[in-house]
């Protein structure tokens, strides 16, 4: 029964350690921008504001990047991650992490439901700090 324990901690450890390389690695990427179809007739003021409308789109935080896990352990490395992102990852990049912090939050707090759940995170999210400070050296955030 307490290898069976092992086993599940360290599949949360692996998709937790999966979902922050994708994260950073993925922040680095940008998008080209949209080429201009032949033919398009868009005025350049329509353009102007569909181009600010996706920008702001872009750059909102999930409505639930806040809430709390319920899991001591990953509240912290959400929230310093959070903060890391906010102080030193590209402007152009944040979005998108944030969205990836804010779907491993939601995933977490489905885990989070049953108390093998929540031990399994306990342990995974502690030793997340580590790896993700590790993955976030080139931001030279405070861990």
């Amino acid at each position: 029964m307490k290898e069976r324990g092992r086993i599940k901690d360290t599949r949360v450890e692996a998709g937790l350690i999966a979902a922050v390389a994708v994260v950073v690695l993925g922040s680095c990427k940008q998008a080209p921008p949209p080429k201009e179809q032949p033919g398009s007739e868009s005025t350049p003021a329509k353009a102007d504001h569909v181009s600010r409308r996706s920008r702001i789109a872009r750059n909102a935080a999930p409505p639930d990047i806040n809430e709390p896990v319920g899991v001591a352990s990953c509240d912290e490395w959400a929230n310093r991650y959070i903060a890391c992102i906010d102080s030193k990852a590209p402007q152009s990049a944040r979005a998108q992490m944030k969205q990836a912090i804010a779907q491993t939050k939601r995933t977490w707090r489905k885990t989070a439901q049953t108390i093998e759940g929540q031990r399994a995170l306990a342990g995974a999210c502690s030793r997340m700090v580590e790896s993700t400070r590790q993955a976030t050296a080139f931001l030279r955030c405070t861990w």
